[in-house]
C-alpha cells in the first residue's frame, strides 16, 4: 500500500464516495417511487369510497320501495357517468359476467362482452378486474391502456370494488407513466 501514490489514493477515495452517493440516490428514488405508488393507491381507494356511497344510497331507495331496482341502477349509472376527479379521471362499471355496464369515455364498451379485451402484453384486464372483485371484494390491477383520444397504451393502475347487491364491479384508474423509474 506504500507504493500507491497520493493521487491514486485520492482517486480511490473519490470513487468510493461517488459509489456511496449513487447508492443513496438509487435508494431515494426507490423510496420516492414507492411513496408515489402508495399515494395513488390511497387516492383511488378514496375515490371508490365516494362512488360506493352512491350505491349505498340507491340500494337504500330500492329497499325502502321508493325506486325500482332498474330505475335505481339507471340513476346510479347516469350519476357515476358524470363524476370526474383530478379534472379528467372517471369511473366505469362492469358486471360479474365481465360485460360492460357503463364506461363514460368508451361507451362502445357498454352492454358488450369485455372478456376478450387484452392489453398489449396479453392481460385480459376486465377478466382480471372481475377475478379480483370476486376473490377479494376489491383490489388493484396494473395493465396497459391508452389515454383518451390516443392509441398508445401506457401503464395504468386501477382499483376495483364489488357491488354485490347488483352483481356489478366499479373501478377507476390512473396512469403510472410519471412514476415509472
Amino acid at each position: 500500500m506504500d507504493k500507491i501514490t497520493i493521487k491514486t489514493k485520492l482517486m480511490m477515495v473519490s470513487l468510493l464516495v461517488s459509489l456511496a452517493l449513487i447508492s443513496v440516490a438509487i435508494e431515494s428514488l426507490i423510496a420516492t417511487k414507492s411513496g408515489l405508488m402508495d399515494a395513488k393507491k390511497t387516492m383511488l381507494t378514496t375515490q371508490i369510497d365516494t362512488v360506493s356511497s352512491l350505491f349505498t344510497y340507491y340500494e337504500g331507495e330500492v329497499n325502502a320501495g321508493r325506486m325500482s331496482l332498474e330505475s335505481a341502477q339507471d340513476a346510479a349509472k347516469e350519476h357515476i357517468k358524470t363524476l370526474r376527479y383530478d379534472g379528467k379521471e372517471y369511473f366505469f362499471i362492469l358486471n360479474n359476467q365481465v360485460q360492460g355496464v357503463m364506461h363514460p369515455i368508451k361507451p362502445a364498451l357498454d352492454n358488450t362482452d369485455l372478456s376478450e379485451i387484452k392489453d398489449p402484453e396479453g392481460k385480459a384486464l376486465f377478466v382480471e378486474f372481475a377475478k379480483v372483485a370476486k376473490e377479494d371484494k376489491e383490489g388493484f390491477v396494473t395493465y396497459m391502456w391508452p389515454k383518451p383520444d390516443t392509441e398508445t397504451p401506457l401503464p395504468k393502475l386501477t382499483f376495483v370494488r364489488s357491488v354485490p347487491a347488483w352483481g356489478w364491479i366499479v373501478g377507476t384508474g390512473v396512469y403510472l407513466s410519471l412514476i415509472h423509474i
